[in-house]
Formats: structure tokens, sequence, C-alpha cells
């Protein structure tokens, strides 16, 4: 869920934005990243393929989570990253599996930044994922020491609340 967060932001139908010649002439998206989990197209279609999931959609939550947890378990396997290290998890699914194997986000110092606060979030999605009674929303922030101003700790109590309705 932090990732999906970070990629995203929860907007289902999240697009890359514009790229334009001499700043005015729209030249097409950046790439074909879309949905919940900014999933590239062909990236999209080996999940679907591989999984049969043909009916799956990346604007819905449910596809995209679970897209999520079939990307996160395949650079398991080929990479050996560990599933609870959210940081280099996070790095190999937004630099893709090879360009995390080559090391390019070393040259990303803006995405390294980024990641810190994001492996910090990740007790947020473990949270978010258990099945049963979710816990209410104070008690969640107390478990997590999250501040209640920080955006996550917002975001995870606005969803708490939603899925408590």
């Amino acid at each position: 869920m932090a990732t999906i967060y970070q990629e995203s932001k929860f907007i289902g139908n999240a697009r890359t934005p514009f790229r334009y010649a001499l700043g005015v002439i729209p030249m097409g998206r950046q790439s074909s990243a879309y949905g919940y989990a900014q999933a590239l197209d062909g990236t999209w279609d080996d999940y679907r393929r591989a999984t049969g999931r043909w009916g799956a959609k990346r604007d819905r939550i449910r596809d995209a989570t679970d897209f999520m947890g079939w990307y996160m378990h395949e650079t398991t396997e080929r990479l050996g990253i560990a599933k609870h290290d959210a940081r280099n998890q996070y790095l190999a699914y937004h630099e893709g599996r090879t360009g995390y194997a080559r090391g390019s986000y070393n040259a990303k110092p803006w995405l390294l930044r980024v990641n810190t606060p994001l492996t910090s979030s990740v007790s947020v999605s473990m949270a978010l994922s258990m099945r049963g009674p979710m816990p209410r929303r104070s008690s969640l922030r107390l478990a997590l020491r999250l501040k209640p101003s920080s955006s996550v700790a917002r975001k995870a109590g606005g969803i708490l609340a939603a899925r408590q309705r």
C-alpha cells in the first residue's frame, strides 16, 4: 500500500504527465504507466499472462494490489530481494528489475530521498492489509508511532474510516 501511495496517491486513473516540444506542443505521455500501481503496459500484460487474470484492470485497487504482490514476489524470485525489504523492493519496482540490477537508482538522489519516508510507511501497509477487524484510527497511529499530522497518517486514517463504514 505504501508503494501504491507513492506511485499514484491512491488515484485510480493516475497517468504520467505529457511531454511537450518547444514547451507548448504536446508530444504524448512520458510513459504508459497508468492506474493505482502506475504499471507499464508491457508489465501489466506480463502480469495478466502469468496469472490468467485477463479481466484485471489497472484502475481497480484490488487488481492493482494483486499486481503489486505478484511483481514483488517475482522480484524476490529473480533478484533475491526479501519481501520485507521495502527499500529495495520499491527501488526495483520504480526502476524495473533490470534497472535495479544495473544500479540505475544510484544516479537519482531524489529517488533515494523519496524512498526513505516510504520505508517507514511499510508498517502502515502491513496494518492496512491485515485481515479481520480493522483497528481504530487512534490505535493505529499509536502502534505506528506516526505524527497525526503526517500525510501517511492522514491517508491511513481516511482508508481505515472508509473500510469501517
